[in-house]
């Protein structure tokens, strides 16, 4: 509920403890029992204190019903995702660091341009996926779609690099071994 100032917000107030005295219970039938759920959080350990059995900790105590004298119309609320943003700085440079992966196998094998291509695409994929990493929702009930897409993505260009750099690495044996020159 928004008020206008804090006059608004204050008058709310003197009307709702007027018509919901404290010492009565939430309920219209005062015989039927009040449900009250309680929630305790544990958030930390901060101390403990073994000489003088202390134990200090930090906690979230919580404590719900439902207030029957105390209630609104229904309220049709409308939330319209705003997924430009995303797309703009999530989703289009994902493809392009994907699509930028392919360009690995058109550079020519004997320049050592192939390792480090592969492994700056690799690095900025790396880098990427920690910096967005922070903007998705941090949950481990659902993997979100796009961590795995990264991560998958993050796999195939650590096994492109690796296989270039072992590539070039047994190119250059041959080439020694042989002695092959392009």
């Amino acid at each position: 509920m928004m008020s206008q100032s804090i006059d608004d917000l204050l008058r709310l107030g003197d009307y709702l403890e007027t018509r919901n005295p404290k010492k009565l219970r939430p309920l219209k039938n005062q015989s039927e029992p009040l449900n009250v759920y309680i929630d305790f959080y544990l958030l930390n350990i901060i101390g403990l204190d073994d000489i003088q059995q202390n134990l200090d900790i930090s906690v979230v105590f919580n404590m719900s019903w439902k207030d029957d004298l105390l209630s609104w119309n229904e309220i049709t609320i409308k939330i319209d995702r705003l997924y430009y943003f995303f797309l703009q700085n999530v989703i289009i440079p994902i493809f392009m660091l994907s699509f930028l992966n392919l360009f690995t196998f058109c550079l020519p094998d004997d320049s050592g341009e192939k390792i480090s291509f592969s492994l700056t695409v690799l690095l900025s994929q790396t880098v990427f996926l920690s910096t967005i990493s922070e903007s998705l929702p941090t949950t481990s009930l659902h993997l979100v779609y796009i961590t795995m897409y990264m991560n998958c993505l993050l796999i195939i260009s650590c096994s492109i690099s690796i296989a270039s750099i072992r590539f070039i690495v047994s190119t250059i044996t041959y080439n020694e071994i042989y002695k092959v020159k392009f």
